[in-house]
């Protein structure tokens, strides 16, 4: 298994073995380069964190645990989605200048810590604003199940995020009822499918405030 280095931190690379497996909304265009991955050790991923289901089971790695905020020689997982990791590692590589925009919706980088593996995390997500905060709907696609990376902010709040060319770190809480609904008419005229998924299950979708640290 070969190794590179983007923004800073080791990436471990593993053969691109995951295809996006479909039901997505929406198609986002290829952002060019190799997706550079890795996987959680012996944990099943019945979803892809952020979207939709993975059909692959149980994977593995060699990774040990480790925290968000240890230094650059962290090795930080992509999405077993494949064009949300071209995203993630064009977005990086580029210093945010680059793949910041999912169908002209603004996107982040957060890095997160995986609740079993202890691995650091990252991924791609919409977010809208409130104040100074930023907010990230948990919808997985409409789905009934939430995504993962909201099973691990709920154990690890403490983040990492990059909104484009800035870098910070951020604290994760879930809104509660009388806060998402004062700011989920403003989520769903910035991407009006959250009202649909919304309606589509049974599942309170959740809405995250990313506060900076």
């Amino acid at each position: 298994m070969g190794g590179g280095a983007i923004g800073g931190r080791r990436l471990l690379r593993k053969d691109p073995l995951y295809a996006f497996p479909g039901g997505f909304p929406f198609r986002v265009p290829p952002c060019g380069g190799r997706a550079v991955q890795v996987y959680e050790s012996r944990v099943r991923l019945g979803w892809v964190p952020g979207w939709g289901r993975s059909p692959y089971g149980t994977v593995r790695e060699k990774e040990k645990p480790m925290t968000a905020e240890q230094d650059g020689n962290a090795e930080v997982a992509l999405s077993p989605a494949d064009w949300v990791a071209r995203q993630a590692e064009l977005y990086e590589s580029s210093g945010g200048t680059k793949g910041t925009t999912q169908l002209g919706v603004p996107c982040l980088l957060m890095d997160y810590v995986g609740r079993r593996s202890g691995t650091v995390r990252r991924t791609v997500l919409m977010y809208g604003r409130d104040g100074e905060d930023y907010l990230i709907v948990a919808s997985n696609g409409g789905s009934d199940r939430p995504p993962l990376w909201y099973l691990n902010l709920q154990a690890t709040p403490e983040v990492e995020l990059r909104v484009e060319t800035e870098r910070f770190g951020a604290v994760a809480s879930t809104l509660p009822a009388e806060e998402k609904a004062r700011v989920w008419p403003g989520l769903v005229e910035l991407f009006p499918r959250y009202g649909e998924y919304q309606a589509g299950t049974e599942r309170d979708i959740p809405v995250v405030r990313l506060t900076r640290r």
